[in-house]
């Protein structure tokens, strides 16, 4: 968010860092970056680990083969994935924790507070950024995976520990023996003190409600506020939580969970503000997802549904699950923030790929699921909504003109009404942290060490250039000449052409 200086020295812009395939045996050399930008909170968007062991390729299944959906191309072949044991999970989120740059990111950095608030206070203070966010198939514990997954509430309680940088530490919590007995030491509406909150300043995992998702098994989804109008109030030896600007689950009151449990809250008082904040909603594309069908079944075998009835209807084939569905749509009408970023494991615009979800992922393949996020996010009337994505070892800027189906229904209703106006919903994919189709889309170490890697790094950037010739996709961010502006250079890109990135 940038700022009006308040002085002749322009103050630096806040910051939040969002990131997504990661595997923890390669080189990690982002982090030093990412921590030379003193973001107020890193958010991952899925696949911080690869805790599936990959075995192979299933040659066997490539061909044209007729199904009940018509007729289907598989190419290229699909993987073979050996799901993940709860224990290989917490051993390669252990090995993350311990990649250096991580760590040190973790520790946090000084920050100028005259940078931070214009001023001409020079006093330093130790921010720690918060770390936040959801799970792909990778980190899940399963390529491809979905509710069958046989220990998704124990992958879930392992991110979450991760989340708070827990994996090697001796902690207080509640078994999943305990949590699925409803053992009084385990009640929601108590907060315990762990060993969270002294590295958190205050967050406490015990208390946190994605944690208590996942004791339930619902998934991994949450909501976080950033207000950027705070002004850093140092304390505890001159250390802070997010910049400072983090604001506490309780005082944001947007999670419905949080509501539920506060009693007699007056919904009219904001406690931030509405011009300088962020929500960061993150979604679980994996606890309750449909299992993949086979072929084309996926475009006339789902039920109908609408996010805008008073009890949600979910589609046949879907991602998140009603009880997700539920929360997303309560979440997104208690949010007042300027901006409100959604962050989803796949792609939610694209939709380039012929073949089913086997093969390659998309929010596209299930398109009444799709339709259904589209609707909820434009007929909430949130303000500034961002769509983030991870998965596909690539960034990309992604753009669909959107109108809001309640709108399209009063057209259809009255037609003599003017046609409702389009907003654009942009979509930005950051992939590829330790592994991408510039140097080698695979995750797999070997294919990044001799004598491999010549040959995987010479066949990805092959494909990828051969890609951006015979289909560019430059149509995903067309820059729109101004009134009175007259065409502009390279450095500015052309109206009506992709902008220079």
């Amino acid at each position: 968010l940038p700022r009006s200086p308040s002085s002749q020295t322009m103050p630096q812009p806040y910051r939040l860092a969002f990131g997504s395939c990661s595997h923890p045996a390669l080189p990690q050399p982002l982090w030093p970056i990412i921590s030379s930008r003193k973001p107020s909170a890193f958010i991952w968007g899925g696949d911080a680990i690869y805790a599936d062991r990959y075995a192979g390729l299933n040659w066997t299944d490539v061909g044209l083969h007729h199904t009940e959906g018509g007729w289907m191309i598989t190419f290229p072949p699909p993987s073979v994935h050996l799901d993940a044991t709860p224990a290989v999970i917490r051993g390669w989120y252990e090995r993350q924790l311990e990649v250096e740059g991580y760590r040190q990111f973790l520790e946090g950095f000084d920050v100028n507070m005259s940078d931070i608030d214009g001023g001409g206070v020079t006093e330093m203070v130790h921010s720690k950024p918060l770390i936040f966010g959801t799970i792909d198939d990778h980190d899940y514990g399963q390529n491809n995976g979905d509710f069958t997954y046989q220990f998704k509430k124990e992958s879930n309680l392992a991110f979450i520990d991760f989340m708070y940088g827990e994996m090697a530490q001796d902690r207080k919590e509640c078994s999943l023996q305990e949590a699925d007995e409803r053992d009084s030491s385990c009640g929601s509406n108590e907060v315990y003190e762990d060993s969270s909150i002294h590295r958190n300043r205050g967050r406490s995992k015990l208390s946190d409600p994605m944690y208590q998702r996942s004791l339930e098994g619902k998934g991994v989804y949450g909501v976080q506020l950033f207000d950027f109008s705070r002004k850093i109030n140092a304390d505890d030896g001159n250390n802070v939580l997010g910049g400072g600007h983090w604001v506490p689950e309780t005082e944001a009151m947007i999670d419905p969970d949080v509501i539920d449990k506060v009693p007699s809250t007056n919904d009219a008082i904001v406690n931030y503000s509405t011009t300088h904040s962020v929500a960061v909603f993150v979604l679980d594309v994996r606890s309750n997802k449909t299992p993949w069908p086979k072929g084309k079944q996926h475009l006339n075998n789902a039920a109908p549904g609408s996010s805008n009835s008073e009890s949600i209807q979910v589609p046949a084939l879907d991602f998140l699950g009603a009880d997700q569905w539920t929360w997303f749509q309560s979440a997104l009408a208690n949010s007042h923030a300027r901006v409100n970023i959604i962050v989803s494991g796949l792609q939610v615009h694209t939709d380039r790929f012929p073949n089913d979800g086997n093969v390659v992922e998309e929010w596209s393949k299930f398109p009444e699921s799709r339709d259904m996020l589209y609707d909820m996010i434009l007929n909430s009337g949130v303000r500034s909504p961002l769509l983030i994505s991870g998965d596909v070892h690539m960034s990309q800027f992604l753009r669909k003109d959107c109108i809001k189906s309640i709108d399209v229904q009063e057209l259809n209703n009255d037609k003599t009404k003017p046609h409702p106006p389009k907003r654009s919903l942009i979509e930005v994919t950051t992939s590829g942290m330790t592994h991408s189709w510039g140097t080698s889309f695979s995750s797999q170490p070997k294919h990044h060490t001799w004598p491999l890697w010549p040959y995987s790094y010479l066949v990805s950037r092959t494909f990828m250039t051969m890609c951006h010739f015979v289909c560019p996709w430059n149509e995903i961010i067309i820059r729109r000449l101004g009134q009175g502006e007259a065409m502009v250079g390279r450095g500015n890109g052309l109206a009506g052409k992709q902008y220079y990135l």
